[in-house]
């Protein structure tokens, strides 16, 4: 089995520790039917889906929820805080890397969007962005959300879409390394600047390399607020981030919702939603 990549200081005193993912992982094919509100934002492939909503969902392996979760520890101030990276990385079965960011000849930082989900408000030479997919009219479309009076109070609802729009997902970004050079390299974000940085595209079929050298790219997410990941040590703009508490995918929020006039809803027990399709 492969190793994690040896932990990483820069000079703030902020410590990048990274957990293997090297071989591909099949979500349940139910996770893409299954979104979480937060926000304004509606996404799929939620890692923290079996945390806080329901324990039989499983849409990630540990690898990827730690990473994406990793806010509930608490905020990256330096002074000695451990942030969590993806590295090695192998995207999800049949998912594509959208983006890569190349930090020398031998590291590599890559994008995973799903299938059917594309890149939107990628920035050049930045992993800028989030995944995103059309939804057409007519689409039903099933949600986990909470009223903002008690935010533990996880209820499904079943909505139609009458009006075509669009939906998000949480990406899987991680870091590939020459292997015959991984114990020699350093892929702390102390020497990073934008200018470091060499973003590439290529198509959105294309899977995260395995041999980190390479330069390949991925398209672009969706039409996404990009904002910076608190918890990873870098310097480039991430279109995906771990909040204080959990992660929030930034959706065009204010689009969306102008797209979905008149929803026909009504809410459903979660039991309903769970079947075998979703590993315990």
């Amino acid at each position: 089995m492969e190793e994690p990549y040896p932990a990483e200081a820069d000079k703030s005193g902020t410590i990048t520790s990274f957990i293997a993912l090297p071989t591909p992982f099949t979500p349940p094919s139910s996770c893409s039917t299954v979104f979480r509100l937060n926000g304004v934002s509606l996404v799929a492939y939620d890692p923290g889906f079996g945390i806080d909503i329901d324990t039989r969902v499983r849409c990630a392996p540990g690898a990827v929820t730690t990473w994406w979760e990793q806010g509930r520890l608490g905020l990256n101030d330096g002074q000695g805080h451990t942030a969590v990276s993806i590295g090695p990385l192998a995207c999800p079965d049949r998912w594509s890397t959208v983006a890569s960011s190349v930090k020398d000849d031998i590291s590599t930082l890559a994008m995973c969007c799903p299938p059917d989900y594309t890149l939107a408000s990628g920035i050049s030479g930045s992993m800028a962005g989030n995944c995103q997919s059309d939804v057409l009219a007519d689409a039903v479309l099933t949600f986990a959300s909470t009223p903002i009076t008690d935010r533990r109070a996880w209820r499904i609802t079943v909505t139609t879409v009458e009006t075509a729009s669009w939906v998000g997902a949480i990406a899987v970004v991680g870091w590939t390394v020459a292997t015959s050079q991984t114990t020699d390299a350093s892929i702390s974000s102390t020497s990073w600047s934008g200018s470091d940085i060499e973003a590439k595209t290529t198509t959105a079929n294309q899977v995260v390399p395995t041999n980190p050298a390479s330069t390949t790219s991925r398209p672009t997410s969706t039409n996404v607020s990009a904002y910076t990941n608190p918890g990873l040590p870098l310097t480039t703009t991430v279109g995906v981030g771990v909040g204080a508490g959990v992660g929030v995918v930034a959706l065009a929020g204010l689009a969306f919702f102008l797209g979905w006039k008149k929803l026909k809803q009504h809410q459903i027990d979660i039991d309903t939603l769970i079947d075998d399709s979703f590993p315990c």
